[in-house]
This record gives structure tokens, C-alpha cells and sequence, in this order.
């Protein structure tokens, strides 16, 4: 699931990037979507069931996978997803019950249709906003903290 939105004054903050140097624009581009996952975390983590801690403790921000021209963060389950919250996704996106007896599994009957509660889905819709204004300021003032840096020198 990705975020999509409108960027307020996305094309003075392209230029600025555009302005520095290439390692110091990419490092305040990843200082700047963790701050936006962070945001999203917290949301998520304020949102998941809540019966033993569990899953809100599993959710993490992790860099995204390396690709030369991209940067990624992800906010998601820890590593180890099958060991601790492994239901989590049994919650968000639904299940099926399993037949009880052996009659209703010879028979072919599959379970009831369990829906999910799209909890992470929620709180992603709820924290996309908020999510792009954290970055936007985190652009803004580590493009100003790197100007002064290099002016300095």
C-alpha cells in the first residue's frame, strides 16, 4: 500500500533537492520519509487490537528495499512476522473458520466467512496526511540546517 497524496509545494522542494549535493539530498530524503513513517507507526500502533500488546509491539519502520534512484521506508510487522503477531493479518484482512467435525470436512463444507477489521488499512488512511506534512517539514529544515552547514564552510 503506498501513499499517495498532494505535496505542497512539491516542485520548490524538487528544485531545492536538486540544488545540494546528491548524498546530502538523499540523506535528508531518508531522514524525511522516517519521520513520515514514524508518524504512521504511531498511528498504526494507537490502532491494533489491543488483547495482549502483541501486534502494536511487532509494528516497525524499516528502510525499504536499496534501488539505485529510490528510497523507501515500510512500516509493517517485525521480521520474525511468523512467530509473535502472527494473526495480525488474520484480524486486518479476515479469515475463514475451519469445519469442527469430521462429517463437515468430508463433505466438503468450508467454515463461515470471517471479515476482516482493516486496522492497519484505517489507520494508514487516518495518518497519510499528518504522514506528508512530517516530511514535507523534515525536507524544509534539513535542506535549511544543510544550506547553513555549506554556507558556513
Amino acid at each position: 500500500m503506498g501513499m499517495d497524496g498532494e505535496l505542497v509545494g512539491a516542485d520548490k522542494l524538487r528544485n531545492a533537492l536538486r540544488s545540494v549535493e546528491k548524498n546530502v539530498a538523499n540523506k535528508q530524503m531518508r531522514k524525511a520519509l522516517r519521520a513520515g513513517a514514524k508518524v504512521i507507526q504511531a498511528q498504526e500502533i494507537a490502532d491494533a487490537p489491543k488483547r495482549t500488546g502483541t501486534t502494536a509491539a511487532a509494528i516497525k519502520v524499516r528502510a525499504g528495499k536499496r534501488k539505485r534512484g529510490f528510497i523507501a521506508m515500510t512500516v509493517a510487522l517485525s521480521k520474525q512476522f511468523f512467530t509473535g503477531a502472527f494473526y495480525a493479518a488474520f484480524v486486518n484482512y479476515g479469515h475463514r473458520t475451519r469445519p469442527r467435525t469430521l462429517e463437515s470436512v468430508v463433505s466438503g463444507e468450508s467454515g463461515d466467512r470471517v471479515e476482516g477489521t482493516r486496522w492497519a488499512n484505517k489507520a494508514f488512511q487516518k495518518s497519510a496526511k499528518p504522514a506528508m506534512d512530517a516530511i514535507t517539514k523534515s525536507i524544509t529544515d534539513g535542506l535549511k540546517e544543510a544550506s547553513a552547514v555549506s554556507g558556513g564552510k
